[in-house]
This record gives structure tokens, sequence and C-alpha cells, in this order.
């Protein structure tokens, strides 16, 4: 392993978001302020690879990087979002439940299909991660069916794109020990963690730090989710919980 010296510890941020829509849904960021966003970050704009590899000591990054992640394997990925991204030249992660006939939101939003997911997986700007098989909250499923998930998806997604998915997220972020044990032990190399935060050298690839991105921001707001404020945020929010009466 080749350890990189870090002088200056970059701001290094990864962004999760999940549909590309004017639908009003909260998790849905209207095709208008997506462009602006990624307007903003395309100088900064790293794969997600990258990212990993930099929490690994294995990689430095410049002062400031942002990766970009989709979650759920929604239809306007494709139709709508893949065309920003390759207008600023900016790499993504779309992570999948392999079985694309279940329902991820409550409004039905139209997800991928297998033919759209190959299409997704031709672009040199795409990787396709795991969502897991089903959606479902690993914290709520058996151990087995914990594995079976992160086991079956892999294997099904290998199946779509001929190539097995190397990084995990975990649905609604549920995850313990036994969650982060098993996906590591079926052959991941990294999980994502809907925990909000930037990535240092040396985290936990399992319990990598991401930044929703929704419509509930103003661009001030996502101008500001891109730098150590996000850190700042979650602790102010961890100590008012931990205040709270349980």
């Amino acid at each position: 392993m080749i350890t990189l010296p870090f002088v200056h510890t970059p701001e290094v941020v990864v962004l999760m978001y999940h549909a590309v829509n004017r639908s009003g849904w909260k998790l849905a960021v209207s095709p208008e302020e997506f462009e602006r966003q990624m307007r903003c970050i395309a100088s900064m704009a790293v794969p997600l690879t990258d990212v990993v590899l930099y929490a690994k000591r294995e990689r430095s990054l410049p002062p400031r990087a942002v990766a970009v992640t989709f979650d759920d394997g929604y239809e306007d990925v494709l139709t709508t979002a893949l065309p920003i991204l390759e207008r600023y030249h900016i790499p993504a992660t779309v992570f999948i439940p392999s079985d694309l006939s279940v329902q991820t939101d409550s409004g039905g939003t139209p997800r991928l299909t297998e033919g759209d997911v190959r299409t997704l997986d031709q672009s040199p700007l795409i990787m396709i991660g795991s969502h897991a098989e089903t959606h479902r909250k690993f914290t709520e499923l058996s151990s087995e069916e914990v594995r079976s998930e992160a086991e079956g998806s892999a294997e099904a997604l290998a199946r779509m794109t001929g190539e097995r998915p190397c990084f995990f997220a975990y649905p609604f972020g549920a995850r313990g020990e036994e969650a982060e044990r098993a996906v590591k032990e079926v052959g991941y190399e990294a999980a994502f963690s809907i925990t909000e935060g930037t990535i240092s050298p040396g985290d936990d690839l399992f319990r990598l730090k991401r930044v929703q991105i929704d419509s509930t921001m103003n661009f001030s707001l996502f101008r500001m989710r891109l730098t150590r404020a996000v850190d700042w945020n979650r602790r102010i929010v961890d100590t008012f919980r931990a205040m709270m009466p349980v």
C-alpha cells in the first residue's frame, strides 16, 4: 500500500441524490436546480473510486473534491440527470436495488428497467453500485437475510452489466456491525451510509459518510454543504439528541 502525506486535509464530500424531476417530492431535485448544482461542482467533481482510495490513504485529492451518487435507481437518472452530467463531464455512481420491481418510494416514481441499467452502465461517467436486493432495512432483517440481500444484489447486477459492483449503499442508511461485516465478507470494497459529513483519510470504509441533497435546500445551503459546515451541523445535531430525555 502506498501511503501519501496529507499536509492540508481537503474538504471531500460525497453527495447523495435520489430523483431529478418536478414532482415536488422532497427527495426529487428539479432538473433546473440539479443543473445549477452540477455547474457549481464541475471543477471539483471526482469519481467515487478516488474518494475511496483517499479514505484508504492511497490517493491524494485537490483542496475541494465532490463525488456524486444516486440512490434507488429511478428512471430520471438516465433520462434527465445523465445528459446534465455529460454536459459538465461529471462522474456519478448509481446505487440500485437489484430487484427492479420493488417500489422504493411512496409516490411510485418510475424505476430503471434492466435495459436502462445496461444503457447507464455503458456511459464512461457512470458506475453501478449495489443498494441491496429488495431495499429493506438491514436492521430489521436476520443475519442470513442481510447476507442474501448483499450477495444476491451483487450477482444480479453482475448479470445485468457484466461486472460485479464494488461499492454498496445501505438501504435507508440502516446498518450495524452485523450488516457492515456481511457487506464486507461478500466482497464489497466499501459501503456508504446516510450519516452526514466529509470524508477523511483513515475513515472506516464500511461507514463512509454522504451528504443528502433534496428539494428543501436553496443554492446557498447547497454550497455550504460542500464544506466542513456539514460536519459542524452534524455535531450540533448529535449533541442536541444526546441531551434529549430518553
